[in-house]
């Protein structure tokens, strides 16, 4: 490329002169050119949005269900520790002191909560989708 005024050879890149200082304008044919070279510069399809990135591997998949497999175990657990707790306590009659009114209010609050969490844990991973 030179310019039109002094004819010196200029870079591609330059917008002035470097002898006389005259503006240069890039011509229409150079800017769609240019614009050509950038758009097929450019990724077809963004990477957040390809199918194959987003699909977990099948190892992935058995870990995911394994642990799906292990909080329904532990919810079953759960909810067989709270019965157990519930059924020890049915023989022991609540009368007496302070704390063995206490103890058995305990026992039998903490075989409560027992199966509550294990139907929680065995409703909520029993609801989870395979290998999600």
């Amino acid at each position: 490329m030179y310019c039109e005024k002094c004819g010196k050879a200029l870079d591609p890149t330059a917008e002035f002169c470097g002898q006389c200082g005259k503006q240069l304008g890039i011509s229409e044919s150079v800017k769609k050119k240019d614009a050509e070279m950038q758009r097929k510069a450019l990724p077809k399809k963004p990477i957040n949005q390809t199918h194959e990135l987003n699909t977990p591997t099948e190892n992935e998949i058995n870990i995911a269900n394994g642990f799906r497999m292990l909080g329904i175990v532990v919810g079953v657990l759960m909810v067989l520790s709270g019965l157990l707790c519930i059924l020890t306590g049915q023989g022991m009659e609540f009368g007496g002191d302070f704390n063995t009114m206490l103890f058995h209010a305990i026992h039998y609050g903490f075989g409560a909560l027992l199966i509550s969490f294990g139907l929680l844990a065995v409703a909520y991973f029993g609801s989870r989708t395979k290998g999600r």
